[in-house]
């Protein structure tokens, strides 16, 4: 069966595997076997996140994924004490979740477990909203982010939003995970990828697209390209369209599949 590859979104991720069903997993070259987990921010170019499907004929998973700060905002936990891991829940005293969890596995019907989950998101939000300072500033600084294609480094970015870029980096880092420079490197990763399935030929102007989202040179591009997908540019865009890249609704999140058995496959 085909592996797939979870490329960075630089969002925290809560998974639930329902009725007995799961995906084995391999992150860093270690195999995973979670069945209630957490999935941090984690690099773009340094870690790798591969699925591996049980041999069944469906995988039911509930995915939570929450905003650049949303996980930081709910549960107060320091992003940098977990960024790049993976985490059984239990490892994790959220307040009330394991109760929220034991409910959405009682239940069978998906809208039932959906607002579950919102009357619980619900309710911790409002513990937390004395606290906003913060994570409204880091939230303006991610839109800024997404809204440009000219911010490519953490000097011009402290610069744009007036700040310096130590103070940048300590709030980046406890509200979202990933650094200024690492987030500014997965969303503008998205970007091109983005820019990529909207190319209605089988020929792209690699060299603009170089210099518009700021690369040094095609080698850096090339590079940084196949760290996050294992494979190369040219390949991606001739078989963006044959089902080997999975796009989610929105979330900015993608998954590369190939059909190629993980060594890991037998130890998992």
């Amino acid at each position: 069966m085909p592996r797939m590859r979870v490329i960075s979104n630089s969002c925290t991720t809560i998974f639930i595997y329902l009725n007995g069903s799961r995906h084995n997993g391999v992150f860093n070259n270690k195999p995973v076997k979670i069945r209630q987990g957490i999935i941090s921010p984690f690099s773009l170019r340094n870690d790798e996140l591969w699925l591996l499907p049980d041999l069944q004929k469906s995988v039911e998973c509930l995915t939570i994924m929450f905003t650049h700060t949303g996980f930081f905002k709910l549960f107060g936990i320091p992003m940098n004490e977990i960024q790049g891991c993976i985490f059984d829940i239990t490892a994790f005293k959220l307040n009330g979740f394991s109760e929220t969890i034991d409910r959405i596995e009682e239940s069978t019907d998906n809208d039932k477990r959906a607002e579950i989950l919102n009357k619980y998101f619900s309710k911790q939000l409002i513990n937390t909203e004395k606290k906003t300072d913060r994570y409204r500033y880091v939230d303006l600084v991610i839109t800024k982010i997404q809204s440009s294609n000219s911010i490519h480094n953490v000097r011009i970015l402290a610069n744009n939003t007036f700040t310096t870029e130590r103070t940048l980096e300590n709030w980046f880092k406890s509200s979202v995970g990933n650094s200024p420079k690492e987030f500014i490197s997965i969303i503008r990763f998205q970007q091109i990828i983005e820019q990529i399935y909207q190319c209605n030929t089988e020929g792209l102007d690699w060299f603009n697209l170089i210099c518009k989202y700021g690369y040094y040179d095609q080698s850096h591009f090339i590079n940084e390209f196949k760290a996050a997908t294992s494979v190369t540019p040219d390949y991606f865009l001739k078989n963006r369209k044959k089902q080997l890249f999975l796009a989610s609704n929105g979330s900015g999140c993608l998954f590369f599949a190939d059909n190629k058995e993980s060594t890991l496959q037998e130890e998992l």
